[in-house]
């Protein structure tokens, strides 16, 4: 009986937290047990890629107590695991420049690559006035946690690719299978306004 009053307890809870997060409609990040509120996350394009990896990354930002994370994903099928490593570079609409060292806060799971790059308030300030035009970073691939071949380099583009029901995942290479370009500064500015 006692069992049975927990589960109800645990599913009200879920519920409970589901409705929350629908009616709120906010995005957040979670590294290790800490969760963060986050801006949407955009499909970045890549301009070249090769194998099983994907032709978008994904880019999220989040608040924290002192400036923000910036997380890239990166789906890959491959055996060698590739992971992406290194420090980023990102270019803003402006001719700014960001770098982003790499503070091993990286990880795999379920057949994607995720790397965490801290951001300062004043790169924060920054992003809240300009959009992010490109983000250059690198992947490296690994086998049994073994350097398998030397790191490339890529560079994501701002760019907002179209969706449909039926091609769901699947990204183009002509520019009017875009959208456009995200807003970025204005997401940031939303979420670290707030």
């Amino acid at each position: 009986m006692e069992l049975i009053k927990k589960g109800v307890k645990v599913t009200a809870l879920i519920v409970c937290f589901l409705i929350f997060n629908i009616s709120n409609a906010q995005n957040y990040i979670y590294i290790g047990e800490e969760r963060f509120e986050a801006t949407p996350t955009w499909d970045f394009a890549l301009e070249t890629m090769y194998g099983t990896v994907t032709k978008e990354i994904e880019v999220t930002i989040s608040k924290k107590n002192k400036g923000g994370n910036l997380l890239l994903s990166i789906s890959d099928m491959d055996s060698r695991h590739r992971k992406i490593t290194g420090g980023i570079t990102i270019y803003l609409s402006d001719g700014s420049v960001i770098k982003c060292i790499d503070r091993n806060q990286k990880s795999r799971l379920n057949d994607r690559s995720y790397n965490l790059y801290n951001l300062t308030n004043s790169e924060i300030e920054q992003l809240k006035v300009t959009d992010i035009k490109e983000i250059v970073f690198s992947l490296t691939s690994f086998y049994n946690d073994i350097v398998f071949q030397n790191s490339e380099y890529y560079t994501a583009k701002n760019l907002h690719p179209k969706r449909t029901d039926t091609d769901l995942g699947k990204l183009g290479t002509h520019t009017n299978d875009y959208l456009g370009q995200y807003d970025t500064s204005n997401d940031i500015s939303e979420l670290f306004n707030e």
